[in-house]
Order: structure tokens, then C-alpha cells, then sequence
């Protein structure tokens, strides 16, 4: 276990934590002890005092797709030991105040390198600190405290003075907590997503500013209302619009505060139009930073600068990042801005988000604490067209509650406590046919424990509705919902009537095609749950599989030799399939780690699919092993080209150059970092840079079924493949 925490400059573990070793490491020198090629050595600014007795060990997730909630660890107590009163220095102050401070607590299994091998459990900030006889305790709390914050207080107060029909001024008694939308770059100048309002018996007014008592800029009659005289005391309520994309509205919320902060304050740069490589134009370099997996800086998002030499590049107005580029040694943007050249400065930057553009109607969190990219991703691929309009009258008093309900239910979507990658950042997943991920994980008899306790279940009880009915469109002055969509199974395959799932949407809105809408999100939820989906419960796997999965994960559950059931062709032998993991239970302890999957159910007459990998060869060490490297640019792995491979079991590969005059079909037997061991030698000299190693064809006999189900192969567009799977859709 590690911790890192905001300010401290170490960080913390329970053992001895280690890094791979680079050219260029002040540490390193020839002859170090304990020092080897592919080898690990200590990380320099360390201490180890995590203690696990008394450290909270037990990280369960669960997800309740149909409710579009997951819930994971809320609150988490490191016990650290008090050695050379190292802990007494950090709840003395010694780095600073060390209450609501950021924390993250990392894990790994065996010999693992920072941070290349750990995996984020757990995020949040330190909410309380306890100093006993000889050790401290941290009491944890995450990010999802936030989303339980009041959002949007409802305001009632009253008129000072009476108002005509006509004036666009108007002072009243108090503008405590009524909100205003700040000016954000991307805007000209604030973002109408969100609309100000009060009303005021039964008109409604927006108004766009406030100056001491009074608000500003006001439009009368507004949303369909009659502009009307009103006596000096009448009661006046907020009132406000949410109009837009329900992820841009989703992200929004998550990510705007009162304040603009920004999420990333003073961050000091290594040097500008240099990188680690050579030269770029008009881009500032971050040394040892990975702006996606420390920050999650994203293109769109803005910067200002200060304390650089040359005065052209402080930056005092918000700049826009055009690009965001990962290298294996450190980071950089590239600004909308013309940069002059500085080898080394001693700038800092600070980032505003993009998303962070309705002031006081959000919840502050951090750019790092949510999947910004798994968010963006479904809306581009499955939900371009889902917009909806909302009239808050009253305060959101369970702000997360109301994301899920009045946001992602509505698309089908449901919430996740953790992104795929490992990170503990607020995701989410959808109601679709499964899309695997690149670093899927696969379960098979190798992976599991006690197989023999395995049990596959349906239920009429639990994952299956046969009727979805939408309520929805309500109006200014009244929250009565007027209109329904009903989608219900054409022939029931299960004869239990019309059991219904229930949703009702104020933010459905006919202006926004709410019809098509709601048609074909509940065409996914019946999908889903027509038939009662087979589930298994308490599967027990090994820790090294189970640590890096996380609820709402689609992994490979591989039955062969599992005598599971097979429904479809009534025996004892099942096919590999794509299950959606909806709880799972970690013992970082003891190890142990339970998993409930559920079979996604739906009837798939086309399947997503991964494009497959591909390495050049760059040296070869004898005819069955080589060191693989990337072909035109680094992958998202950087210099470990391996990761592309290593989470597949005994993948078919071929062997080829350029022109396929030389092919040779094998096995991946071993995977050593970059070196790769293949089954059989080709009869042809591989010769380095001239060779790649690729998937082998759909038909060949060393291409797995894991690697059928994962990744997408071409047919020639009307001929099937050859053992009838249906075709394969790209994203």
C-alpha cells in the first residue's frame, strides 16, 4: 500500500516501494547492488509507515444498474507507525496543515514498479487525525461526500419596493445564495446551460447579475409568463433553467464552483518549446508528470501563467490547450499562443477546466476525481442526441441522487465509482451491448478459486423488467408531468405480465424529441432485462486478477472445463462470453476478492470489437524470442509495449514483414517486459525493424476465442465469418 498525500514531498508505504530504473537517474550507477537489466530498484523520496493492522483493508464496490447507481468506499483509516516521530512531524504541520488535505492510497501485488503497477482504491482528502501511543490514524473521506452537498439553496425573501411590469432592476430584501453564472472563456461570455431566474406570484423573471440588494439585467415575463406590477413585500423565490447535453450538464455540475477554481494552481513548468526529445512550437514541458493519470488534463481546458523570464509567456488571460501530449519522462500542452524559447524557467501554470462554467450550481470536484474521458466518449459514440431542459423550483439536497436519476437513468446510463483504468475516478457505464477494454481481464479455471462452488442464476426477482414507461414534461408554472412513453416486450419470453420499470424525467422535454428518446433508451433497458439475465454471485477469484477489476468492468468469463450450463444449446458445455462484474468484495489483507458478474443479456446480432495490436520487432535474441517496440508512435503504454499484449492468454499471432513474403503463425508462450517468447520458430530470419508481430487471422488454429470476443476482425461485408459469429461494430 502507498499514500500520497497533497504537500508532503514523499510518499508513504507499507513496504519498500520500488521504480523501474532510467538512463539519466541521478540514483543510478553501474555495479549498484541489487541492480540488473528488467530489474526494480528503491524509489528515492520514500518512507515506509503504513501499518495494515488497524488500516482498513475491505474495498467493496456494488453497482444497481436499474437504479443507474454503484456505491464504492466512501471512508477509508490508515494506521501509520510513528517511526523517528514521522507521523507526529506530519499532524504537527510539519508539511502544513494536513486537515482536507488531498490523499490517494495506491496497491500492487508481488514485484511491482511505481507507479507503472499500482492501482488507485482509493481517493479523497483527509478528514480527521488521531494521534495515539506510538502510531496515527488518518480517517479518510472521498470524493463522493462532495456529491452529497446542498446544490442550488432555494432563496425566499421578498420585494423592497413595489415593481411595474416594465422595470429591469429590482432590489429585494436579501440576495443571500441567489446564484449567478460567472463569464468562462469558452463562453461569449457565460454559458447558458444555466439561466438565473425569480419568481414572483406567477411571473417568472431571469435576471443575469447582482449588484448589492438588487438584481440585474432583468428580462420580465419570461418561460411563457406575463410581465405584471407587484406589490412592495410580495414573496420572491429563485427559480433556474438547465438547458443542454446531459453529459455536458453531468460534467458541469460535477466540475463547476462559486469560485472558478482552478484544478491545478502554480504548477511549476521544466521548460518551454523543449521537451525531453527536442524542440516543439508554442508548447510548455512538465517533467515526470502524467498529466492524464495526475491531473486528467484535457484539450479545451485553459491556462494562465506567471514568473516566466521571457514576458511573452505569462499568459494573464485564460488560454485555451489545443493538445495534451504523454511522453515516458513528462507531459506537455500545447497553448493557443505564440511561446518564446526558455531551456529551463522557473514559470508556474494554473489549469481551469472547461466544464467548470456554472458557478455556485456544482460540487466542486476535481478534474482527477472524475472520468472525464469515459463521459465523452458514450456521448460521441451512442448519445448524441439526448438533451434535456430542467426547472429547478427547490434545492437538490442529494446532488448525486439527482445526476443518477434525472441524468443517467434517463440515457440508460448508470454511475460507477471507479474508471476502468484504475484511477477511482467517478465513471460511467451504459446499458449497450458489451465494449471491451484494453485492459480486459480474463476469469477461466486458472483464475478462479474453488470453481467447483460456481453456480450460474436467473430470477424473475432481480435483473429483469419486460415493460419501460417514461413520465415526463412538466412547464414552468407546473410540475405535473403530462406525457408517457411506454416500450414493452412484443412476446414475452418469461410469462410473468408486464413487469415494469418505472422512470419519471423532468428534464424530458418534447422540444428535445423526447419521444425517440426515451424510445430508445428504454429499447436498451428491455434489452438488458426481457429475458432475466444469468448472473453468478461470490465467484472467488485470485488477487492478482481480481485487484485490477472494478464494478461496471466487462471481463472474459471463459467456462471451458467448468461444466457451466449452456441454455442456448442444453448442455454441460458454455462458450466464453462477456459479463459485466456488478459487485465486488477486496481483502487487501488476506487477499481474497469475490466478484458477482451478470451476463449483459442482450441479444446481439452485431458485437463491439477492439482493434487488435501490432509491435515491430526491434532485436531478436534467438528464433523463438525478440524485443517488440511500437510501430510509427507510442501507444498510451509509452515504452512498455508489452502492456498491449499481456493481459491475453496464448494469443494467435503471426509473424510477417512488409510485403507478407514471409508469414509465420505461433503462439505468445511468455511475456517478459518487452521480450516475447513465441511456441515455434518461422523458417524465414526475422531481421529487426523489418518485422512485425500482428494477430493471426479469424480462421487460423492458434487464434483463441478470447481474442474473437475482444477484438474485431473484417469479412468481406455479405459472407459471415465461417463458424457463423455475427459481425463485429466499430466505434
Amino acid at each position: 500500500m502507498v499514500l500520497e498525500i497533497e504537500g508532503v514531498p514523499f510518499i508513504i508505504g507499507s513496504d519498500t516501494i520500488k521504480r523501474y530504473p532510467r538512463y539519466g537517474d541521478d540514483e543510478l550507477e553501474y555495479g549498484l547492488p541489487g541492480l540488473y537489466y528488467g530489474g526494480l530498484y528503491p524509489y528515492p523520496n520514500q518512507k515506509t509507515l503504513v501499518s495494515m493492522e488497524g488500516t482498513t483493508t475491505q474495498i467493496k464496490q456494488n453497482l444497481n444498474p436499474d437504479k443507474a447507481r454503484a456505491t464504492g468506499v466512501s471512508q477509508m483509516t490508515i494506521n501509520l507507525i510513528d517511526k523517528n516521530q514521522e507521523g507526529t512531524k506530519l499532524l504537527a504541520g510539519a508539511y502544513g496543515e494536513i486537515l482536507y488535505k488531498k490523499i490517494k492510497v495506491w496497491i500492487s501485488f508481488g514485484q511491482s514498479a511505481w507507479k507503472e503497477d499500482f492501482i488507485l482504491v482509493f481517493r479523497g482528502v483527509i478528514e480527521s487525525a488521531v494521534a495515539e501511543q506510538g502510531r496515527v490514524k488518518l480517517n479518510l473521506n472521498s470524493p463522493q461526500q462532495k456529491q452529497r452537498q446542498l446544490l442550488a439553496p432555494k432563496v425566499e425573501t421578498q420585494l423592497n419596493g413595489a415593481i411595474n411590469n416594465s422595470v429591469t432592476t429590482i432590489t429585494l430584501d436579501s440576495v443571500d445564495n441567489l446564484l449567478v453564472v460567472p463569464d468562462h472563456p469558452a463562453y461569449s461570455p457565460k454559458d447558458d446551460d444555466l439561466k438565473t431566474y425569480v419568481q414572483i406570484e406567477d411571473e417568472i423573471i431571469q435576471y443575469t447579475g447582482v449588484s448589492g440588494f438588487t438584481i440585474t439585467g432583468c428580462l420580465r415575463g419570461a418561460l411563457g409568463t406575463v410581465a405584471a406590477s407587484h406589490a412592495d413585500n410580495t414573496a420572491v423565490t429563485s427559480f433556474y433553467e438547465l438547458n443542454g447535453h446531459l453529459i455536458d450538464l453531468a460534467l458541469k455540475i460535477l466540475l463547476s464552483d462559486a469560485d472558478q477554481t482552478p484544478y491545478i494552481d502554480n504548477l511549476e513548468a521544466t521548460s518551454v518549446n523543449f521537451t525531453d526529445t527536442g524542440t516543439e512550437s508554442n508548447i510548455i514541458w512538465f517533467t515526470d508528470l502524467d498529466f492524464s493519470r495526475d491531473y486528467n488534463v484535457q484539450i479545451g481546458d485553459y491556462i494562465k501563467t506567471t514568473g516566466f523570464t521571457n514576458g511573452g509567456n505569462n499568459l494573464s488571460s485564460w488560454t485555451e490547450i489545443l493538445d495534451v501530449v504523454i511522453t515516458d519522462t513528462g507531459s506537455y500542452i500545447i497553448v493557443d499562443a505564440t511561446l518564446v524559447n526558455e531551456a529551463t524557467t522557473n514559470g508556474t501554470v494554473d489549469f481551469l477546466s472547461q466544464w467548470n462554467s456554472l458557478g455556485g450550481f456544482g460540487l466542486k470536484l476535481d478534474t482527477d476525481e472524475v472520468d472525464i474521458d469515459k463521459h465523452i466518449q458514450l456521448k460521441s459514440s451512442f448519445l448524441t442526441t439526448y438533451s434535456m431542459r430542467f426547472f429547478i423550483r427547490d434545492e437538490i439536497e442529494d446532488p448525486r441522487e439527482w445526476i443518477e436519476k434525472e441524468l443517467y437513468l434517463i440515457a440508460a446510463c448508470y454511475s460507477l465509482p471507479s474508471d476502468r483504468e484504475g484511477l477511482s475516478r467517478l465513471s460511467l457505464g451504459i446499458h449497450k451491448p458489451p465494449v471491451p477494454g484494453t485492459s480486459i481481464v480474463t476469469l477461466d479455471r486458472d483464475s478462479i478459486i474453488k470453481p467447483e462452488n460456481l453456480s450460474i442464476k436467473r430470477s424473475i426477482n432481480k435483473y429483469h423488467y419486460n415493460a419501460i414507461v417514461f413520465k415526463y414534461e412538466d412547464t414552468a408554472l407546473d410540475e405535473k408531468l403530462n406525457n408517457r412513453v411506454v416500450n414493452i416486450v412484443g412476446t414475452p419470453s418469461i410469462a410473468t405480465g408486464n413487469k415494469a420499470l418505472v422512470i419519471e424525467s423532468k428534464g424530458l422535454k418534447d422540444l428535445y424529441n423526447a419521444k425517440t428518446v426515451a424510445s430508445d433508451a428504454g429499447d436498451r433497458l428491455l434489452e438488458r432485462y426481457k429475458d432475466a439475465a444469468e448472473h453468478i454471485e461470490g465467484m472467488q477469484v485470485r488477487f492478482g486478477s481480481g485487484v485490477k477489476i472494478v464494478v461496471g468492468d466487462i471481463v472474459v468469463f471463459n467456462p471451458t472445463g467448468l461444466n457451466m450450463i449452456n441454455r442456448e444449446d442444453q448442455n454441460r458445455s458454455k462458450a466464453p462470453l462477456l459479463m459485466e462484474v456488478v459487485n465486488r468484495d477486496v481483502d487487501i489483507k488476506t487477499g481474497n476478492v469475490k466478484l458477482d458478474l451478470i451476463d449483459t443479456s442482450f441479444d446481439i446480432t452485431s458485437k463491439f470489437g477492439l482493434f487488435s495490436p501490432s509491435s515491430k520487432i526491434s532485436s531478436v535474441i534467438s528464433t523463438t524470442k525478440f524485443v517488440i517496440t511500437y510501430i510509427n508512435a507510442p501507444s498510451n503504454y509509452g515504452a512498455a509495449e508489452y502492456r498491449k499484449w499481456n493481459n491475453l492468454k496464448l494469443p494467435g499471432v503471426q509473424i510477417r514483414n512488409e510485403d507478407y513474403t514471409d508469414v509465420h503463425y505461433t503462439k505468445i508462450i511468455n511475456i517478459s517486459s518487452n521480450t516475447i517468447t513465441i511456441q515455434t520458430a518461422p523458417s524465414f530470419v526475422i531481421t529487426p525493424g523489418d518485422y512485425v508481430m500482428e494477430f493471426a487471422p479469424y480462421s487460423n488454429a492458434n487464434t483463441t476465442d478470447e481474442q474473437k470476443l475482444i477484438f474485431a476482425y473484417w469479412t468481406d461485408g455479405s459472407n459471415p465469418f465461417p463458424d457463423t459469429e455475427p459481425p463485429y461494430v466499430f466505434l
